[in-house]
């Protein structure tokens, strides 16, 4: 059993036989959120929902995730109001952090470090964006799903999978902060577009990514080997 088609697909080229591969999605369960928990964190991090653009990502900080790639384009976006949220720890905080200084933008970029309530911090976001350049069905990105936000992320492993491109979200290129930038303006300036991905992965989550619906899928593996 695997977690996207990108490595059914792998797996079937290294010529394991298809009778004995499984494709289910990792799935996760819908968050029950407590807005009292947000509220903290708003005023933990300085964040200002009503009035400001919240972009957000949840990953480890180290090279896979493309982190370096999200602050450049970060800094080619125009607005007092953004506010981008980094969520995680890893080898790279400390250079990261010099980055967004040196591109200008530590004043609209916090880091969170690692946080054991992600859901109650998502919810704070607009956008969620998944900048990787190596990835198989991100957790992150289907949390993110489930609580019907809009998804920016690369053309990487399942991330395509999970992200139908101008649907529920859009899909760039890996290593390219010009398409990032551009498709997150894109996004940023057009409400109702967000709301419609926000919809439409909203349900897709519930299609294909929801604990449910993984579960589900498993129990008819076993019971088609075991009876």
């Amino acid at each position: 059993m695997h977690t996207c088609e990108a490595e059914y697909n792998l797996l079937r080229e290294l010529g394991i036989s298809e009778e004995k591969l499984h494709l289910i999605y990792n799935g996760v369960k819908e968050p029950i959120l407590d807005s009292d928990k947000s509220l903290e964190l708003t005023k933990k991090f300085q964040l200002d929902p009503a009035n400001q653009i919240i972009l957000g990502t949840a990953a480890r900080l180290d090279e896979a995730k493309g982190l370096t790639y999200l602050l450049q384009a970060f800094a080619k976006l125009q607005g007092e109001n953004l506010r981008l949220v980094i969520a995680g720890n890893g080898d790279l905080e400390a250079s990261l952090k010099q980055e967004a200084q040196d591109l200008g933008i530590s004043d609209r970029v916090i880091f969170t470090g690692y946080l054991d309530d992600l859901p109650n911090l998502m919810k704070l976001f607009d956008i969620f964006v998944l900048p990787s350049l190596q990835e198989a069905c991100s957790l992150a990105c289907a949390e993110a799903m489930s609580q019907g936000k809009p998804v920016v992320g690369t053309c990487v492993g399942g991330i395509a999978e999970q992200v139908s491109d101008r649907q529920t979200g859009f899909i760039v290129n890996p290593r390219d902060p010009d398409g990032l930038a551009e498709k997150i303006a894109e996004l940023i300036a057009d409400q109702d577009l967000r709301d419609r991905f926000a919809s439409s992965g909203y349900e897709r989550y519930h299609q294909l990514f929801s604990s449910e619906i993984m579960l589900t899928k498993t129990a008819e593996i076993y019971d088609l080997y075991l009876y």
